[in-house]
């Protein structure tokens, strides 16, 4: 009996970059980018679709505020996240009028306590974005649940799990 190749199929085969706390990686359309258990944080998609490769950061705080840049944490704050994201896009041929955004996150369980760093983190991030030109095209911000969220490149596809259960595309 012949197996049949089906696009779920595919995807599974595809390989899985997970960007953690900090952290943003590149991945061209044989690859997916996914954050896991993504809860007030931002997980910002910078894509390229005639190129097909994205950039995923996993922004942690929205400013910087004077800390010393680190080599182990280019995305841990929204005003180094993007820059970054542009110049590994532009290094592989991407072109600024190319370059869409989608964003997920920001989840405020704890919101009177924490006082929404989530929020502030997606109101910089937007702001940024739009001072860049970029659009934002997507986005999934706030809620009281967390999420784990799959961007293909190929596809453009962002999945995103909720801790609930629930699945939505964007």
């Amino acid at each position: 009996m012949r197996a049949r190749s089906t696009a779920a199929g595919a995807q599974d085969r595809q390989k899985t970059f997970n960007v953690g706390l900090g952290q943003m990686s590149v991945a061209g359309p044989e690859a997916r980018l996914a954050i896991f258990g993504l809860g007030s944080c931002i997980g910002l998609v910078l894509w390229s679709p005639s190129i097909k490769t994205a950039v995923m950061s996993h922004v942690v705080l929205p400013s910087s505020k004077g800390a010393r840049p680190l080599p182990s944490t280019p995305a841990k704050f929204a005003d180094w996240a993007i820059p970054k994201a542009l110049e590994m896009l532009k290094e592989r041929g991407a072109t600024p009028d190319d370059i869409v955004a989608k964003l997920v996150g920001g989840a405020h369980p704890l919101a009177a306590a924490l006082g929404a760093p989530g929020q502030k983190n997606a109101e910089l991030i937007m702001a940024a974005l739009e001072e860049e030109g970029i659009s934002v095209v997507a986005s999934d911000i706030g809620g009281s649940v967390g999420r784990t969220v799959i961007f293909s490149p190929d596809t453009g596809v962002m999945e995103i799990k909720f801790a609930d259960g629930s699945i939505k595309q964007i």
